[in-house]
């Protein structure tokens, strides 16, 4: 589980990553990832309840939960990742999905190389 002071909760901590970030489109997900002014990860999870049923959409949360809950204390952005379709890849496929554009962003939240575009 991710701690509560890493956890984006609020609708207008949402609104304000997805005014001030940089946007990442994978297969599976939307990515927005901006710089946190006190350097702590925070994370929000967006599932929408047209993608799936509760069983599945909670399923996928914990998946992207356990995948970044290591890199809390290295990551110094505030992230939002909206769930596009339920992915039907394994875990590791899912985790490098989710790394290959959070890991490489630099302290600016520039992303240095990646197989995915940025929006």
């Amino acid at each position: 589980m991710i701690p509560t002071a890493n956890r984006i909760r609020k609708s207008s901590e949402y609104s304000k990553v997805f005014k001030t970030s940089t946007k990442f489109e994978t297969p599976n997900f939307k990515i927005y990832i901006t710089k946190s002014l006190d350097s702590t990860c925070k994370i929000g999870i967006i599932a929408s309840g047209k993608i799936g049923g509760a069983v599945k959409r909670n399923e996928i949360k914990r998946r992207i939960k356990a995948i970044l809950l290591p890199y809390l204390t290295q990551l110094p952005f505030n992230i939002v990742i909206k769930i596009k379709q339920i992915p039907t890849t394994s875990f590791t496929d899912l985790k490098k999905e989710l790394e290959d554009v959070i890991l490489k962003q630099d302290e600016k939240g520039s992303i240095k190389n990646s197989s995915y575009n940025n929006i």
